[in-house]
């Protein structure tokens, strides 16, 4: 069995405006701590596997995904970055690299996470993933559901079902967020966990069932990786170069992903035409009712650099746009639900910056969470954040005031 760390870094992190913005979301950003949300969501998965993780992510963020990914495991070690030429959501990333595993290993199991949210008891989350090995092995398309500690409207609910081997249990319902109301009756029945977008499964299951469900996106993501060319990440030149353009400069993420300065544009997609890899190394896999050769070559890259991926983008762009939920999960009989208390977060509003930074300890005596140059006067209960000036704050309580270069929330 190969545990194979999948993180899907192409979400555009709209709600954390002004901060996080389409040339550069919240998952490259240091929101919590010195090191950005996919920094810490691959350190946080390292003692889970010894595979490569593969990194799903905009092609227009190639270079900071990058950098990132040395600055978390050093040498990046194998590790492949798949370009996504346009947002298609979830399901798409996840078959595409559930191909993509399968090519390197026909018993691979993907850990499917999401590159932008919290942990705060990263081993408790280790501890669900062990306990759900078994059963993903098995079959089954495992979500972890986290213990609700509140009655919370901006977060999915699953309901669980009849109890499975260990502590994990039948996936009965997906429920869209609720009112406040109706999550206080979730809370009460005992049966309903957050839906936090983390997934454990066989690729090859996956695979079986997303063709079952969702034809069209097995195919669209097959042809987009079968005509995917691959290359190893060289940084863009100092200057005005084209994007197909390599150079050898130093590459620091801070400077590829720096608090936007005024008048800054965010440039469409990039047509980025990668250096062709070596040859072959391997055969590809053989699916039902598609053609057998829809992967590309594996890169003889041998484990000191990374290597990027790009999806052919006529290909990618037909493919239908579905979550994993909405496409698989809510229509299968393979799913699971595993409970887990690991202190999660998705990151999704400054509010939830407030409560991580009070979980943390790091509020003053006044419940103030405070990040950057910040001055407080008879204020409480506020999220402060100042990435380029000073901030102050007199007589205000509970709010989220954000300042950057070119804008103030």
């Amino acid at each position: 069995m190969t545990l194979v760390p999948v993180l899907l870094s192409g979400g555009a992190g709209r709600r954390l405006w002004p901060l996080s913005r389409g040339d550069c979301p919240k998952q490259f950003y240091p929101l919590e701590d010195q090191h950005s949300m996919l920094v810490n969501t691959l350190r946080r998965i390292a003692p889970l596997s010894d595979a490569p993780p593969m990194i799903v992510c905009n092609a227009e963020h190639r270079f900071i995904a990058a950098q990132q990914v040395r600055e978390a495991m050093g040498e990046i070690a194998g590790a492949e970055i798949i370009l996504e030429p346009c947002a298609r959501s979830t399901a798409p990333a996840a078959t595409v690299a559930a191909l993509r595993a399968l090519q390197k290993a026909p018993d691979a199991l993907l850990l499917v996470l999401p590159a932008d949210h919290s942990v705060r008891r990263p081993k408790a989350l280790h501890a669900a993933v062990r306990a759900a090995l078994p059963l993903a092995q098995a079959g089954r398309l495992v979500t972890f559901g986290i213990a609700p500690t509140r009655p919370e409207s901006n977060y999915g609910y699953i309901r669980r079902g009849a109890a499975l081997d260990g502590a994990l249990f039948e996936l009965a319902q997906f429920v869209e967020k609720p009112d406040r109301a109706a999550a206080k009756e979730y809370i009460a029945t005992g049966e309903y966990l957050w839906n936090s977008g983390m997934f454990l499964m066989s690729a090859k299951v996956w695979l079986d069932e997303v063709q079952r469900l969702a034809p069209a996106i097995f195919e669209a993501s097959a042809a987009a990786l079968a005509a995917a060319p691959v290359s190893a990440p060289a940084p863009p030149a100092a200057s005005a170069a084209p994007a197909s353009t390599v150079s050898a400069a130093p590459l620091s993420s801070a400077s590829l992903c720096s608090p936007h300065s005024p008048h800054s544009s965010h440039s469409p997609h990039s047509s980025h035409s990668p250096v062709s890899s070596s040859a072959p190394v391997s055969t590809p896999p053989h699916f039902p009712n598609s053609p057998n050769s829809i992967l590309p070559p594996l890169s003889k890259n041998g484990g000191g650099d990374a290597v990027f991926l790009q999806l052919d983008a006529d290909s990618f762009a037909a493919c239908p746009a579905d979550s994993i939920d909405y496409a698989v999960m809510e229509k299968t009989q393979l799913g699971a639900v595993c409970p887990v208390n690991c202190g999660w977060s998705d990151v999704g509003a400054w509010s939830a910056l407030r409560e991580a930074g009070h979980a943390a300890g790091q509020a003053d005596g006044a419940g103030n969470v405070l990040h950057g140059d910040v001055l407080t006067a008879a204020s409480s209960g506020n999220y402060l954040r100042s990435e380029s000036r000073l901030l102050a704050a007199v007589g205000v309580d509970n709010l989220a005031v954000v300042e950057t270069p070119d804008a103030v929330l």
